[in-house]
């Protein structure tokens, strides 16, 4: 079973080139601005989505980096500062397979509570332990045990008394707070992941809640979960290593674990938002046992959320897709 190659395409939030040229001297693409072009390179005649498989069975997504060119055309015209064009792999309408677009939606972290109102023990010891389940390694290796001594019989002072050791602890996979009877623990956002240069990928922190002292043994507390953990679509964390995974591929970088980490730059716009567009196709080819075999690619277009760029070339893309074989759905973002 093959692999399955990425191409990532990552847009910027600007404005786009009312007459747009990528030819010549007259080239005016921006860094950051996407769009489509035929199997000859050139670039659709029209965004509407009147561009059909008919016209052209192949297209290509461009994308405008930072880089600029300077070069002569065959006619000899010098042309300088022009922005270096980073292309998809050729992408066949009679072999696309799915074809989808989901909207930015943020992450939510895990919330979990721990209710029910008892009567402490003034003097007694109430403890609970915090155990991480989202580690690789044994989730056990990491956990910590917050203890308070009651000094009421009211249960809400034990519970406020934890909310104060718990928010005091640097170290804290978590937050606290209470209300009557309910402490509420949510997840911590992991800060390790928030450079572009990071070597850690995004992930959520998931936890467990361990009733662990003997006195609070029949007291009837209750733990449960009320908010599951979702890493949404779109944070620019998730793009950035979405960009990392597939630079070697790209770009010709395989190293990001050197020091300094030698990588290109990061196209990813730290702290933007994105729409996700999905175009997953297959390309065909000669194995060495002189038959056609296929391979699965992915094409995956970031936009920021709500960019009119995006929507530029969704609808350019709605029509072509629609008039494949494979005649796919609208999509919106």
């Amino acid at each position: 079973m093959l692999n399955r190659v990425n191409h990532i395409t990552i847009a910027k939030d600007l404005t786009r080139t009312v007459s747009l040229d990528i030819e010549g001297a007259g080239f005016n693409l921006k860094e950051g601005e996407i769009f489509l072009a035929d199997k000859n390179f050139k670039l659709f005649s029209a965004e509407d989505g009147s561009i059909t498989y008919a016209t052209t069975n192949t297209i290509y997504i461009g994308e405008g980096t930072a880089e600029a060119l300077n070069y002569s055309t065959p006619d000899g015209v010098a042309v300088t500062g022009v922005k270096r064009i980073m292309w998809s792999p050729a992408i066949n309408g009679a072999l696309v397979k799915a074809y989808n677009g989901t909207a930015y939606s943020a992450i939510t972290p895990q919330i979990s509570t721990l209710a029910n109102a008892f009567t402490s023990v003034i003097g007694e010891t109430y403890a609970i332990k915090i155990v991480s389940t989202h580690l690789r390694e044994d989730p056990r290796q990491y956990s910590h045990t917050y203890e308070v001594v009651a000094t009421s019989t009211a249960s809400d002072d034990v519970y406020g008394a934890l909310v104060k050791k718990i928010n005091g602890h640097d170290q804290a996979l978590v937050t606290a707070a209470f209300a009557t009877n309910t402490l509420t623990l949510t997840a911590k956002d992991p800060n390790s992941t928030d450079t572009l240069d990071s070597i850690d990928d995004l992930s959520q922190i998931t936890f467990e809640i361990v009733q662990l002292s003997d006195s609070l043994d029949g007291l009837g507390l209750v733990t449960a979960t009320t908010q599951a953990p979702s890493l949404g679509n779109g944070d620019w964390r998730m793009v950035r290593d979405a960009e990392k995974a597939a630079q070697h591929d790209q770009r010709g970088a395989w190293v990001n674990t050197t020091f300094p980490i030698q990588t290109p730059e990061f196209r990813t716009v730290k702290a933007e938002t994105y729409d996700t567009i999905v175009i997953e196709y297959e390309v065909g080819f000669r194995a060495p046992t002189n038959d056609t075999r296929y391979e699965p690619k992915t094409v995956v277009i970031y936009s920021p959320a709500g960019a009119a760029q995006g929507t530029t070339v969704v609808t350019a893309l709605n029509g072509w897709m629609a008039s494949t074989p494979g005649g796919f759905a609208n999509i919106t973002i």
